[in-house]
């Protein structure tokens, strides 16, 4: 379950520095993306003005990728409800 680059990186990332790149250029493209749709968020005056796109994807990237490790912790889905309140109640509002 989850993301399989996030789950490749914690637990091959270390191993191999070509490998750790390869999964760092993929999880770039995902940042990209989502930047991507929040700057077209942006210019239609859906976000805050206030709103760094790409901070804001790299944010949301290390969030989620957080509370998808937490969640295996507290084996529940208590973080990845906060994850999404603050996300999209608090930063994206």
């Amino acid at each position: 379950m989850g993301c399989p680059i996030g789950n490749l990186i914690q637990e091959m990332g270390d191993v191999n520095p070509a490998f750790r790149e390869r999964l760092n250029r993929s999880l770039e493209g995902l940042i990209r993306s989502v930047a991507r749709l929040l700057q077209e968020a942006k210019e239609r005056n859906e976000l805050p003005a206030r709103l760094e796109p790409e901070a804001a994807a790299r944010y949301i990237l290390s969030a989620w990728q957080g509370a998808r490790i937490r969640m295996k912790a507290v084996a529940g889905p208590e973080p990845l409800d906060t994850f999404q309140r603050m996300t999209f109640e608090v930063l994206l509002a």
